[in-house]
């Protein structure tokens, strides 16, 4: 599977379907289902970071250094995800 950007494929419909069938093609288009939804995959990720860190402040409360060191690592991770996510997987 590959996800393609719907609306530049309409700009190109309307550019080059000289057929009389442009309309149809971008209906076809616009109906078919997201395979992606990014408000969702940036909602779980923020909730795994949000879960990352108590982690890491349960760890630090408990004495347990190393562990809340790989924690606040792990934290960082999913907050760079969520930005490479919000940003269309353009760095």
């Amino acid at each position: 599977m590959r996800l393609i950007d719907a609306d530049e494929f309409c700009r190109y419909t309307d550019e080059h379907c000289q057929d009389g069938f442009a309309d149809l093609w971008k209906e076809l288009i616009r109906r078919q289902p997201t395979a992606f939804d990014k408000e969702r995959v940036i909602e779980e990720l923020k909730a795994w970071k949000k879960a990352s860190h108590d982690a890491g402040m349960q760890s630090i409360y408990a004495g347990l250094d190393n562990k809340a060191s790989k924690y606040y690592q792990e934290s960082l991770a999913y907050h760079r995800a969520i930005e490479i996510v919000e940003k269309g997987g353009v760095l």
